[in-house]
């Protein structure tokens, strides 16, 4: 057993070093300039400041831009070493599309002086050349008017591109961008949001409080409400077993951001049905303790606890179900009635023990499926959880909070697994790890 918990604990580390990975990767494919909106956030921009080039590449080095992006890479062999190390996004366009083009390092210096012996010339007006690979000014009306030299010069240009390239490994070392950061992140230094300039511990800590305690009521509701039902079904069986099934049945086909979105409007407004619910007002920014958001909880945030509970309700029931009535197939039923005990002694006494396991398989599973999947309901809800913040952060690229956010639903999924796992071991003694 003891070998068992030192492994699981001994994975997590490489489970989260891959989950950073991917998510540091992934975040440097979208379109979205992080130094920019750095700057932009306290009030520097190419409008406001003369000098925003040079203030752009100190920032832009600072933050370990000019560095690769990981610590190997797999280019095209006429590609760059390292392309980061240009700030100018202007010139990295440039430059990425001759190289996508099939053209080398030597035909980009070529082009390059095509373009400025092009545009020294008088009797010639050209605009923005830079957007054109060499192969596409010949397609121009402008290039009727190139000289015979320099059409010469752009034909030799032409020739050097290549439509094949090998692939090229590369080993980068511990100069990139990830290690750097992976290395502020073990040294506790989280960063700020670009958005307002908060802390990110401080920002995700604030929305785990709203997420965690939707979780925690949401267990302890399906626990307290799905068992007592369950076993009434079972043991009542006719009408009553069947309406639960339907039930169970009709929120369990139904999507929750559907059934989300029918309680918000029919439930919470009189235009189009009751205002059961108030209005949600909440300010995403407020500070509030633990204490706060339980005692606001079962008013302005009810509604998402409903939708909630009525979706996990309805797959607990279904596999409760099922899991008992495979239980009551098996021989050890039929000898505890054979000793004169009741049907709901046996239910409750025999049969419900020996279920345990499946229900602690979806409860820990529901917890971290609950933590990314929250996303959905915290925002048609307004509630300013980990999932909404998640939301926000990826579409306005506030990467700090993203990476913080990820990390924190990755590690309490592997505490959580684990911790399931030795609820089995403690309920079902014959189950062995080593």
């Amino acid at each position: 057993m003891g070998r068992f918990i030192i492994r699981r604990v001994l994975w997590i580390v490489p489970t989260l070093f891959v989950l950073c990975s991917l998510v540091f990767l992934v975040s440097k494919l979208t379109n979205t300039d992080a130094v920019e909106s750095l700057l932009a956030s306290q009030g520097i921009s190419f409008q406001t400041n003369a000098n925003y080039q040079e203030i752009y590449t100190k920032e832009y080095i600072k933050q370990h831009n000019d560095l690769p992006l990981y610590y190997l890479s797999i280019a095209p062999d006429h590609y760059p070493t390292n392309l980061h190390s240009i700030p100018d996004e202007n010139q990295k366009a440039f430059i990425k599309r001759l190289l996508k083009g099939g053209y080398d390092d030597h035909a980009i210096d070529q082009y390059r002086l095509f373009i400025a012996d092009i545009k020294s010339d008088s009797t010639l007006t050209v605009f923005n050349l830079e957007s054109y690979t060499p192969e596409n000014v010949v397609l121009l009306d402008t290039y009727n008017k190139f000289s015979q030299d320099q059409k010469s010069k752009l034909d030799i240009i032409i020739t050097q591109k290549s439509l094949f390239h090998f692939p090229d490994f590369r080993w980068h070392g511990l100069q990139n961008q990830f290690h750097y950061w992976l290395g502020n992140v073990l040294a506790g230094d989280w960063g700020t949001s670009f958005l307002d300039g908060r802390p990110v511990v401080q920002k995700v800590a604030s929305a785990f409080n709203w997420t965690f305690t939707l979780m925690i009521i949401n267990l302890i509701l399906l626990v307290l409400i799905g068992v007592p039902v369950v076993l009434f079904a079972v043991y009542k069986q006719g009408l009553f077993g069947q309406t639960i099934e339907w039930i169970s049945m009709f929120f369990y086909i139904i999507p929750i951001f559907w059934l989300a979105t029918l309680i918000q409007v029919f439930l919470t407004t009189p235009d189009y049905g009751m205002q059961l619910f108030p209005a949600y007002q909440q300010d995403y920014l407020s500070e509030k303790s633990f204490l706060d958001i339980l005692n606001s909880f079962f008013t302005q945030y009810l509604p998402a606890v409903i939708c909630l509970l009525l979706t996990d309700l309805a797959v607990f029931i279904r596999l409760l179900k099922g899991n008992i009535a495979k239980e009551k197939l098996l021989p050890y039923v039929e000898t505890a009635s054979a000793k004169g005990l009741s049907y709901w002694e046996v239910l409750t006494k025999h049969i419900l023990p020996n279920t345990l396991i499946p229900i602690i398989t979806i409860l820990v599973g529901s917890i971290p499926a609950f933590l990314a999947g929250s996303l959905i309901l915290e925002v048609i809800f307004n509630i300013p959880g980990m999932g909404r913040l998640l939301f926000n952060s990826i579409t306005k690229a506030d990467w700090s909070v993203v990476y913080f956010i990820v990390l924190i639903i990755g590690f309490l999924t592997t505490i959580f697994f684990l911790i399931g796992d030795l609820l089995y071991k403690y309920f079902d003694p014959k189950i062995k790890y080593d």
